[in-house]
């Protein structure tokens, strides 16, 4: 075995941990300056290394409607999951409860409000592998919203939440869409 991604799986969690040890010390406490996070982002829209299966296979049924769509673009130092190009829409798609609660929640107020600052309008997406998987209905609703914003571009900078199935959510904190919440 020649390779170190070849023999990693095979190292112990320990022998593992020892070897990343000293990496982890150094990076401790380092400031890293906004003009990194934005290399890394621009990085992260190139290679996708942070794209799910989802968000592709999504932004490939909204590429087949005729958008304009980028999977993880950059947006400062932030990657939108896909963003639709004209009119600006970033799409963020949440899998899993815990975007509504600690650090996730707290980098979401930052990030919406950043975005919505720049004048792109969020429209974030619950999903459930169940109940709610990612549907073709949501694919019609970005496209009733982006015919919206185009014939009326001083709807732009909204802020929508809707599930899977392309519904609206109920207004409720866990879904990040309470009155207080959009403000």
């Amino acid at each position: 075995i020649n390779s170190r991604e070849s023999i990693w799986p095979l190292c112990s969690a320990r022998k593992r941990s020892n070897q990343v040890k000293a990496a982890h010390a150094a990076a401790k406490d380092r400031v890293v300056s906004d003009a990194e996070k934005i290399r890394r982002s621009i990085s992260h829209e190139r290679t996708l290394v942070h794209a799910t299966p989802v968000e592709l296979e999504f932004a490939g049924r909204l590429r087949k409607r005729k958008l304009d769509v980028t999977p993880q673009r950059a947006v400062h130092f932030y990657n939108l999951d896909v963003a639709v190009n004209v009119p600006t829409i970033a799409v963020e798609i949440f899998g899993g409860g815990f975007h509504a609660y600690g650090e996730h929640l707290a980098t979401h107020f930052r990030r919406t409000k950043h975005l919505l600052d720049l004048g792109w309008s969020v429209l974030i997406i619950w999903i459930d592998a169940k109940r709610y998987p990612l549907s073709i209905a949501c694919d019609d609703y970005v496209v009733k919203f982006v015919e919206e914003l185009s014939l009326n571009p001083s709807k732009r900078g909204e802020y929508r939440v809707i599930r899977g199935d392309g519904n609206p959510a109920p207004i409720r904190h866990t879904y990040l869409n309470t009155p207080a919440d959009i403000k």
